[in-house]
């Protein structure tokens, strides 16, 4: 499994984990919020795009 393989699996797991608590609104914003990072890891282990830190995970005020 490449890394960009392993991390959309981490990404999945972790949206069937907020599949399984949708009565819990704040576990889902979290696992969402973390599979979102996970997807975006993703996007540039896959297609090899140059990393932006400040574009990929804007500061959250």
């Amino acid at each position: 499994m490449t890394l960009a393989e392993l991390a959309a699996s981490k990404a999945g797991e972790l949206l069937d984990d907020a599949a399984e608590h949708l009565d819990d609104t704040v576990h889902v914003n979290s696992c969402v919020t973390v599979a979102d990072a996970w997807m975006r890891l993703h996007m540039v282990l896959a297609t090899g795009a140059s990393l932006n830190w400040g574009d990929m995970f804007p500061a959250r005020h």
